[in-house]
């Protein structure tokens, strides 16, 4: 039975970058697998290109980009987990040292987690602001609203997104500071709590 959970489908691209960051970082001077196929130095050359992608401007040009690069780091990480389980067949305690995700049995009803590491960046059309943030396990849509008092609200809500992906509020006041918060939202309708609010100055 597989022990390491080498899927990455459901990660956004950031998400993504982020997990291989620090699977590569786990690995690099680990003396339970001094060698891994493919080499770390790989696995860095690709994810490089992925977040060399992802810093583009938003267009057709950053979307192919990212596209190009995420398929191949994926298969790359899928090829390392399998070799890692070669490596140390059923080794809970080695396997625990790599950096992926251990395989969890599967949790029925449970809500989905808060999303994390809410940021808001200004898109270059005037008074549209993107909510960048962690994917939450179990979430299959996001909730999120903006408001310009956050302590007292009323807070204004959005079209659920489906992804993390092109989670945009549009037609902000310009030259005002807008904050913004997100909740997954789970099987059977389930609800995280909502994220802390972050904030911008909207331009």
């Amino acid at each position: 039975m597989r022990q390491l959970n080498s899927g990455f489908s459901d990660l956004s691209d950031e998400e993504l970058a982020t997990k291989v960051a620090f699977v590569i970082a786990q690995l690099t001077g680990n003396a339970n697998f001094p060698t891994t196929s493919p080499t770390l130095a790989v696995v860095q050359a690709q994810l490089d290109l992925l977040e060399a992608a992802l810093i583009m401007p938003p267009g057709q040009a950053r979307d192919g980009a990212i596209e190009t690069a995420r398929g191949p780091l994926e298969q790359m990480m899928q090829n390392l987990a399998d070799n890692l389980e070669q490596a140390a067949p059923g080794d809970l305690g080695k396997l625990s040292t790599t950096g992926f995700d251990m395989r969890k049995a599967p949790t029925a009803g449970g809500a989905p987690d808060t999303p994390g590491n809410l940021r808001l960046r200004n898109l270059e059309a005037s008074g549209d602001v993107q909510f960048l943030f962690n994917a939450s396990a179990r979430a299959k849509t996001y909730q999120f609203q903006t408001t310009d008092d956050p302590n007292n609200g009323p807070w204004k809500d959005y079209d659920p997104a489906s992804s993390t992906r092109n989670v945009v509020a549009h037609g902000l006041p310009r030259a005002k500071d807008v904050w913004g918060r997100v909740r997954a939202i789970g099987p059977n309708n389930t609800k995280s709590a909502w994220s802390d609010p972050a904030t911008t100055l909207v331009t």
